[in-house]
């Protein structure tokens, strides 16, 4: 992500591009939904200010926190407002700027994240097509072990905690290869 970019701007672009391949105009899209960490602001959301940055007007837009899963998550969410017939057209953008919360001290996890944007249009489909069938698993007790844990309501940032970098992501990733290996043997 340049420097003069947000997690927003990489999102307007993917979708942009998703809608132009799927020949959706921004008068069709219904809902966005952004899948992200590392949104521009804690609010608005990030999905709130790609809705208006592309000039969609009358959608919902709210953001999924979700981490790693997130782009599926938000995946997920949109197919069921498509498949219930709630909505035609839902925009699913999974979009980070994980550079802005990396220590770049930290080498055990700064060659793991990346900035990066996707998306894809959502729409009707005939039965037995689009998402066929899902599975969510959360491991919430092993949360501790991959987060960034400043800057919330639990950890106002401080000049010290900021001299500490716990405004980035903190990880042990031995014990997270451990828990993601056991979920996969189950």
């Amino acid at each position: 992500v340049a420097e003069d970019q947000a997690t927003s701007d990489l999102g307007c672009e993917a979708a942009r591009r998703a809608m132009e391949d799927a020949g959706v105009s921004p008068e069709q899209i219904q809902l966005i939904l952004v899948a992200t960490v590392s949104p521009d602001h804690h609010m608005p959301a990030a999905a709130c200010l790609v809705q208006d940055k592309l000039g969609i007007k009358g959608a919902g837009a709210f953001d999924l926190v979700c981490g790693c899963t997130g782009w599926v998550q938000a995946l997920v969410t949109g197919a069921q407002y498509i498949q219930s017939g709630a909505l035609d057209h839902v925009l699913v953008i999974g979009a980070e700027s994980l550079s802005r919360l990396t220590d770049w001290t930290d080498r055990a996890t700064c060659v793991l994240f990346g900035d990066g944007a996707c998306a894809a249009v959502l729409g009707p489909c005939e039965p037995g097509q689009g998402l066929l069938a899902f599975r969510m698993d959360t491991i919430g007790e092993a949360a501790p072990l991959l987060a960034v844990p400043g800057g919330g309501s639990k950890m106002r940032m401080t000049p010290e905690l900021l001299e500490e970098h716990m405004d980035c992501i903190k990880m042990n990733g031995h014990e997270v290869s451990y828990i993601s290996l056991l979920r996969t043997m189950c």
